[in-house]
């Protein structure tokens, strides 16, 4: 399962990244969320971003969303946010 992004917006308070779930071209659910501070939503590698991922159950029915290497943190990258433990 491959996951496109697109950037959302930068805010006063946070740049956002979101990827989906992509699967014959088009996007599905969303996977991950990426913050980061204003400005900063074009730097996915580095070490700058809190990623969570969205868990969903057998209906499509959100049921669980966990942060990166169990960290509220500013400390990951974008770019690697399918390397992180989501425990």
């Amino acid at each position: 399962m491959a996951s496109g992004d697109s950037i959302i917006w930068s805010a006063d308070q946070f740049a956002l990244r979101m990827a989906y779930e992509t699967t014959s071209g088009c996007e599905g659910k969303l996977l991950y969320i990426g913050e980061a501070f204003p400005g900063n939503q074009n730097r996915e590698n580095r070490n700058i971003w809190r990623i969570r991922k969205i868990y969903y159950d057998e209906c499509g029915r959100e049921i669980a969303v966990l942060y990166a290497n169990n960290s509220k943190e500013f400390v990951f990258k974008w770019s690697d946010r399918e390397t992180y433990n989501y425990e």
